[in-house]
């Protein structure tokens, strides 16, 4: 019995993956970009990123995130009325 336990505590681990290197996120001047202000780019790391669901209507959900322009919500209110100031109001 310690002989197979010393076996298997010789045989060769796998290598643990490793992660990709990311590229640092950058900023985006307002002159490059459509809303006037300057916005932080993620896509190095976000068009990684995979995500999974367990719920189907989760899943069938989220498909339609890549067509979605937000004009489903101009007709909503928001809960609260709340405004934060910034440098750009």
């Amino acid at each position: 019995m310690f002989k197979k336990l010393a076996d298997w505590a010789r045989q060769k681990k796998p290598k643990r993956q490793e992660l990709p290197k990311l590229p640092k996120p950058a900023w985006i001047p307002p002159d490059k970009n459509p809303w006037d202000a300057p916005v932080l780019d993620l896509r190095g790391a976000t068009q990684h990123i995979l995500s999974f669901s367990t719920d189907p209507k989760c899943a069938a959900n989220a498909v339609s995130f890549g067509q979605d322009d937000g004009v489903a919500f101009t007709t909503e209110l928001p809960e609260s009325y709340r405004t934060v100031p910034s440098a750009s109001n």
